[in-house]
């Protein structure tokens, strides 16, 4: 009973999704400086997360389906650019398939689903690679290598690609997990990057590059460590995790393996 409540609030919260739509949480007329922190903030914000046990799959029989929600703070946009961010958070939310490819090889893919409200589209995928497994204690290490590419309301298009060394331990149904990496962003920025005057109308309405409202190219390279745990309800897992880049993120799944 308690697994069958989890799932149905993980529904209703895909059916009451926050309805921010990035119009609103993204300032407009950012310089160079505030183009780099809003990449940290949602760039790395929207980077592929594992929120599984890392443990390999099992090969070709190895299968995982999971729904996931993500929760990004944002409210160090709205010092930025001409301070019309409203927002302090978002929240949203992704489907997952994970495939064993080979004994100890996994690869897994992620979107989100076109009913959220949310001015925000999303796909990505891992591979994961188990390349040692302690002697003394179940667990181990592996190797995930991940790309994510999203876009914030044809405001921002951010992909990010990272790599992370993973170490696993197993008690019983529990999965702890802990990771160390580096991450590479690049966004584009389409409106909302001239700095000089504009008036607030043409500000309200861009949503592609004008004269008033250029398109810019960042990137940003950064360290990355993540944690989380992973409980096992026979068939059925859930998992939070942690990552930290410029800020922290946070997350969590539902999910079936077999």
């Amino acid at each position: 009973m308690p697994l069958a409540i989890l799932i149905s609030l993980f529904f209703l919260n895909f059916l009451t999704a926050s309805m921010a739509q990035a119009e609103r949480f993204l300032p407009r007329r950012m310089n160079e400086t505030d183009r780099l922190i809003t990449l940290q903030i949602l760039g790395f914000g929207s980077a592929s997360k594992i929120l599984a046990n890392p443990f390999p799959l099992g090969g070709y029989p190895g299968f995982e389906i999971g729904v996931t929600t993500e929760y990004l703070q944002v409210q160090d946009l709205a010092s930025l650019g001409d301070k019309s961010s409203r927002n302090r958070e978002l929240n949203f939310n992704s489907f997952s398939v994970a495939k064993g490819l080979f004994y100890n090889i996994d690869t897994a893919f992620h979107f989100t689903p076109a009913f959220q409200k949310e001015d925000l589209s999303s796909y990505g995928g891992q591979v994961r690679w188990g390349f040692y497994e302690f002697p003394f204690i179940p667990g181990g290490l592996s190797l995930v290598l991940s790309r994510s590419d999203t876009n914030y309301g044809n405001l921002l298009n951010a992909r990010t690609l990272g790599r992370d060394i993973v170490a696993t331990i197993v008690v019983e149904d529990v999965a702890l997990y802990f990771g160390i990496g580096d991450a590479n962003s690049a966004g584009t920025f389409s409106g909302g990057t001239q700095t000089g005057t504009a008036t607030e109308s043409t500000t309200d309405i861009c949503a592609s590059p004008t004269s008033y409202c250029n398109s810019s190219n960042e990137e940003l390279t950064q360290g990355h460590t993540l944690f989380g745990i992973n409980v096992s309800f026979n068939d059925f897992f859930a998992s939070v995790e942690i990552n930290r880049y410029f800020i922290s993120s946070y997350s969590a799944k539902i999910g079936l393996r077999f």
